[in-house]
């Protein structure tokens, strides 16, 4: 399933917000009541997250969730901006859950085959380390921030066909170019768009079925953010496969995110 809506507006987005950019302010002007700078001094988000994969393979599946997130951004030339969040830990929220509730239907009899629980056949997440972006800005503005640098991590990734594994499958070490863009529309708003291609390094799983010469898939990622003085967000990422081999897989990673700025 592909997504071309969630690409459409996140271009229109930035379009949107380039064109108020002029009359925005500064990243600096960006504060809560009691005077917090929160672009600069805030660290943490806490959000309640929607999650949907959709795969070619298997069938999707969606769930709702907590997590998160770990932010550290600089203004100027040469300062560094940080991205870090850890998905696992929201899926496990919803994951746990439902195995719980698979054994006891196995347990009196019952084999579960609804859509709830087709991630057993499926998963496209973060493994043990999560997703961090680790950015220079290269451009600074009053009202505009680009920045580049790096983005590493790790990615469970693997489908079961009629109960076998078929490749890419695998613990993906991961890691690759990332962008940052951040603006200023309002003063009371800023705007994060971030985009990254993680290429897969190293397996850390070995499966008898299957092929240990499948070319190792690579990932990619396109989000943005909008962040309010209120200290509220709302925000959507969306993670793709990229599968070189002949299976010529597919498989997508739609988050859509809404909380607090801490």
């Amino acid at each position: 399933m592909k997504r071309p809506v969630t690409l459409t507006a996140f271009v229109a987005l930035l379009a949107i917000t380039q064109a108020y950019v002029a009359n925005g302010q500064r990243f600096s002007d960006i504060q809560n009541k009691s005077g917090k700078k929160l672009f600069t001094e805030s660290r943490f988000r806490l959000y309640g997250r929607f999650t949907d994969v959709a795969s070619k393979y298997t069938v999707s599946y969606s769930a709702y969730s907590l997590n998160i997130g770990i932010f550290k951004n600089e203004l100027g030339k040469g300062g560094f901006r940080l991205r870090y969040v850890n998905p696992t830990l929201g899926d496990l929220l919803w994951i746990f859950p439902e195995t719980y509730e698979t054994a006891q239907a196995v347990k009196n009899g019952v084999v579960p085959t609804t859509r709830k629980h087709a991630w057993k056949d499926h998963a496209h997440g973060g493994g043990y380390f999560g997703w961090a972006q680790y950015c220079k800005n290269i451009v600074t503005k009053d009202r505009f921030l680009f920045s580049a640098g790096i983005s590493g991590g790790d990615y469970i990734y693997g489908s079961r066909v009629n109960g076998v594994k078929e490749d890419p499958w695998g613990y993906y070490l991961a890691a690759g170019p990332a962008v940052m863009v951040s603006y200023v529309p309002a003063k009371w708003c800023w705007i994060d768009a971030y985009t990254n291609y993680d290429i897969s390094l190293v397996n850390g799983i070995k499966s008898k079925e299957t092929d240990p010469k499948y070319p190792k898939p690579h990932f990619f990622t396109l989000g943005a953010d909008f962040n309010t003085n209120k200290q509220m967000f709302a925000g959507v990422r969306y993670n793709a496969l990229v599968d070189r081999g002949i299976r010529n897989d597919a498989s997508n990673r739609l988050d859509i995110m809404v909380g607090f700025i801490l």
